[in-house]
């Protein structure tokens, strides 16, 4: 999920239904519920949640998969990588700083 005031988050997400999230969660009240992906109404559904964590991959990482993938031509100019870099620290820092649990994801190994 994307937090407002994201320059990415109109290009990239779509806004969560609320309803829709609080029926999600009020029937799975019970039992854990995961979550994933980008809103662009990250910022009215955090409360909603106990935890948050946010997947960090670093640079180099998003660098090579960016030059790896051949099912999408994003990432493989300069300005897009450099554009992609801008949002990956934005990300991690903006999560940081509302408390999310950081997770590293490392490149797999070979």
């Amino acid at each position: 999920m994307l937090a407002a005031g994201d320059p990415h988050s109109a290009s990239c997400s779509s806004p969560v239904s609320l309803p829709w999230l609080d029926d999600l969660v009020r029937v799975n009240a019970d039992q854990p519920l995961f979550v994933c992906g980008p809103a662009a109404t990250e910022g009215e559904v955090w409360d909603r949640f106990d935890a948050v964590a946010a997947v960090i991959v670093a640079e180099p990482t998003v660098h090579a998969r960016l030059e790896s993938r051949t099912e999408n031509n994003f990432g493989k100019s300069s300005d897009e990588r450099a554009k992609f870099v801008g949002w990956l620290q934005w990300y991690e820092e903006s999560f940081s700083s509302f408390g999310a649990l950081i997770v590293d994801a490392p490149p797999p190994i070979d």
